[in-house]
């Protein structure tokens, strides 16, 4: 996920909480890329979302229909990159945890 600089705090927590409880390994790093009308890019194997607000449930739906679809999707051995990592993967990887199947989006 890349986000806009100065997307809205609260916005950015609540983002980061959805994709982090539906993808054990994720990256969300603010990015330059994102407009101030679009502040949200989110990045899958082949395929990008832009979103303009915090549409949570479009959110889910990306996820459950793009994740894990790259070559190495299920591929649970934890790489070796520390460098300004924020926090390790909580949960299984191979997994998509997200609480409901979302329909596919739009």
């Amino acid at each position: 996920m890349l986000n806009h600089p100065c997307m809205d705090k609260d916005q950015l927590i609540s983002m980061k909480s959805v994709v982090s409880g539906c993808l054990g390994k994720h990256i969300i790093t603010p990015s330059r890329l994102p407009s101030l009308s679009r502040p949200v890019i989110l990045l899958a194997w082949g395929c990008y979302l832009e979103l303009e607000f915090n549409d949570l449930e479009r959110v889910r739906s990306f996820i459950s229909a793009h994740g894990l679809v790259a070559p190495e999707g299920n591929y649970t051995k934890d790489g070796l990159y520390t460098h300004l990592q924020v926090a390790k993967a909580r949960v299984p990887p191979e997994k998509i945890i997200c609480a409901q199947r979302a329909r596919a989006y739009i």
